[in-house]
């Protein structure tokens, strides 16, 4: 492989990199050129990949700790109620009844 055709197939394995899903290791070049922009275009490519991965994964869990209290608070009540209608209302209880009520 000739030194001009380095970057490039460079850039074509870390392209292949990134549409697999991986993140690719940054192409080194020194080139000022055509060749070493587009080096230099799929480097901050890769960057952006990485932190919009970064950002999405944050975002998950924090929407999943967002919904697992109140998810847990309803799971709390609604045993309470389950326990609380097997037994017999506590004697001070007894006084609300809904006869006394009326």
């Amino acid at each position: 492989m000739t030194l001009a055709l380095r970057p490039l197939t460079a850039v074509r394995e870390a392209t292949r990199q990134m549409a697999r899903g991986d993140a690719p290791a940054p192409i080194a070049t020194t080139r000022r050129d055509e060749i070493g922009g587009v080096a230099d275009s799929v480097n901050e490519l890769a960057q952006s990949l990485q932190r919009l991965e970064e950002l999405r994964r944050q975002v998950t869990n924090d929407v999943a700790h967002e919904l697992r209290t109140p998810l847990h608070n309803l799971l709390g009540s609604s045993k309470g109620c389950a326990t609380a209608s097997s037994r017999p209302p506590p004697r001070d209880c007894s006084r609300h009844t809904p006869s006394s009520i009326d």
